[in-house]
């Protein structure tokens, strides 16, 4: 199991344990990372993590399983997607494997999305909630 999987220590990891750890897989393999701080002064709903790789940037949500986006988060990321970005929701280092193109493939991520039954990608079914 991965650096950083929600599903290696169940509901005890926290949104940061899994962050640190897709943060650390994405530096890994390439990708400039920066962590957003939240607070005074900052977009309202911005997303925890912003990628960027081969001049594509990533925004995405670091959710705990069953984590839901407020308000201020759904408006955020209708926003990028209306601007043409890639917004994503992750709880864990698989799901955003499954999400980006470029790591697609990596440690059997789409026989993991064949296991668990899914045929959308996890941002696609949290839109859905």
């Amino acid at each position: 199991m991965l650096h950083g999987s929600a599903k290696r220590l169940g509901n005890r990891m926290t949104e940061k344990d899994i962050q640190n750890g897709i943060r650390q897989f994405l530096r890994m393999n390439g990708f400039f990372v920066i962590r957003n701080q939240q607070g005074l002064g900052s977009h309202p709903g911005m997303t925890d993590l912003t990628a960027v790789k081969d001049g594509q940037v990533y925004w995405i949500e670091i959710k705990k399983p069953g984590g839901r986006l407020s308000r201020v988060q759904e408006k955020f990321r209708d926003s990028i997607r209306a601007a043409g970005g890639n917004w994503m929701v992750a709880t864990s280092v698989e799901d955003v494997i499954r999400e980006i193109p470029g790591l697609r493939g990596l440690f059997g991520a789409e026989d993991i999305s064949e296991k668990q039954g899914q045929k959308r990608t996890l941002s696609e079914a949290h839109d859905q909630r």
